[in-house]
């Protein structure tokens, strides 16, 4: 048996193994491989989606022996074979569009809308606040662009609304008011509001991959580990709750282990942490 056989890590990927301008400590890439080399298995569980992981982490299929949460819960994915599994798509499908008139006509000079499909990105082809930043960030190259007319609420993943730091609370405010009884609505960073099909969290997968994993292995044992609101069921769910030094206050608050900072290495530091436990 291999040390690391019984354990199961799934991390968030901006603010925990990824920080500011793209930057990956090398420690967590060697530590995530000596991890799964030695029987551990990996997961990335995160609100982007596959070909967005891929701008910012190109190498992630190659360290993943896991299927992937993406989407904050609404799809997982396996990277080997490019398959989508338990997909969740946000419903009823003319409320999601109804999501784009709104921002269009009511907020459309202080923040954007776009959604996740199986296809990559989706947002209106007069949204210039989602074109201006997917233009600078590079996102533009896995988006699709649709006159607003078009976009039918079908087939969707994920809705995120992007506006200031002042602005979030209002913005959440207003998408509560029109859907909070119809869509799960949370924030995965300090501009950013998420709306997700009813029920639907990231901790909705790990359950998935949960009951997957003791299929064969009883003993499976998870390690989930992120530092924002979006990974708070996240925690809640997990065998053991994790986060970086870096994650917000409600987060630390229910963490059993927190790790150096995310730019220190903070995967790379919870796998010492693990293996130290198992000696």
């Amino acid at each position: 048996m291999k040390k690391f056989e019984n354990i199961y890590i799934a991390s968030d990927i901006d603010g925990t193994f990824l920080w500011e301008c793209g930057y990956v400590n090398p420690k967590n890439t060697e530590a995530v491989k000596y991890f799964t080399a030695n029987g551990g298995h990996f997961a990335f569980s995160t609100g982007r989606n596959p070909q967005d992981t891929g701008l910012v982490l190109p190498f992630w299929r190659e360290i993943c022996n896991m299927p992937c949460i993406f989407c904050n819960g609404s799809m997982l994915y396996d990277g080997g074979t490019s398959t989508i599994l338990n997909p969740q798509y946000i419903t009823p499908a003319e409320k999601a569009a109804e999501v784009f008139h709104i921002i269009r006509e009511n907020f459309s000079h202080i923040a954007g809308a776009r959604a996740t499909t199986a296809r990559g990105f989706l947002f209106a082809e007069d949204d210039e606040f989602v074109r201006r930043r997917f233009t600078a960030n590079g996102n533009i190259k896995v988006s699709e662009i649709l006159p607003i007319e078009e976009i039918d609420g079908t087939g969707l993943f994920k809705i995120v609304i992007e506006t200031t730091v002042e602005e979030r609370e209002n913005l959440f405010a207003a998408m509560h008011a029109h859907f909070g009884d119809t869509f799960e609505l949370t924030y995965s960073a300090p501009t950013l509001v998420e709306i997700q099909p009813r029920g639907v969290t990231k901790a909705f997968q790990i359950e998935s991959l949960r009951r997957e994993a003791r299929k064969t292995n009883p003993n499976a044992k998870f390690y989930c580990i992120g530092d924002y609101n979006n990974d708070y069921n996240m925690l809640l769910s997990a065998d053991v709750a994790v986060c970086p030094e870096n994650a917000c206050e409600s987060i630390k608050a229910i963490s059993q282990i927190v790790t150096c900072h995310c730019r220190d290495g903070a995967i790379a530091d919870l796998i010492e942490k693990i293996e130290n436990e198992l000696v």
